[in-house]
């Protein structure tokens, strides 16, 4: 991931998620091992859910590119299921990166590219829940909470390391 740009890494995720969703493979749930990541890669959303596809499946592996496809994931056939361990160390940088901010800056680029589509309908787009309301850290969680919330509601360990720790 290096130093590439958000929509870079956006744009490899849309490419990850295509591929892998697209192959046929024998996949082959494991759990109780102990997945690790490094909390300063998890500059943005598409770096989680990039660096958490590699640690899991390896290069350019899936493993989720929202809060609902990583909850589908957990379900099954995409190669670990709970109870599995994810130890995030550096976690402090990780949630700084996955705040309030980057939560907001993902919903707002979702909300222009959804109204962006010509092929939406206004209906489609309420139904989306657009346009979105005043996005404020009193109606919008940071994005590491709900990722640690969809893991840990799914039978998955968290384990948060901090730099110091």
């Amino acid at each position: 991931m290096g130093n590439d740009s958000h929509d870079q890494r956006y744009f490899r995720l849309q490419t990850v998620r295509e591929t892998w969703c697209r192959s046929a493979r024998d996949i082959r749930d494991r759990s109780g091992v102990i997945v690790e990541l490094d909390g300063r890669d998890l500059v943005d959303i598409p770096s989680f859910y990039l660096a958490l596809g590699c640690a899991i499946n390896g290069p350019d592996g899936y493993y989720g590119g929202n809060l609902d496809a990583l909850s589908d994931c957990l379900c099954g056939g995409f190669g670990l299921v709970p109870p599995f361990t994810l130890r995030i160390n550096h976690a402090d940088a990780a949630r700084e990166s996955l705040g309030f901010s980057e939560r907001k800056r993902w919903l707002e680029s979702w909300a222009a590219r959804a109204t962006a589509d010509t092929d939406m309908t206004p209906a489609d787009l309420a139904d989306l829940g657009l346009p979105l309301p005043e996005i404020t850290p009193d109606n919008y969680e940071p994005y590491f909470d709900l990722i640690i919330s969809v893991l840990t509601e799914g039978g998955v360990n968290v384990v948060l390391e901090s730099a110091g720790t």
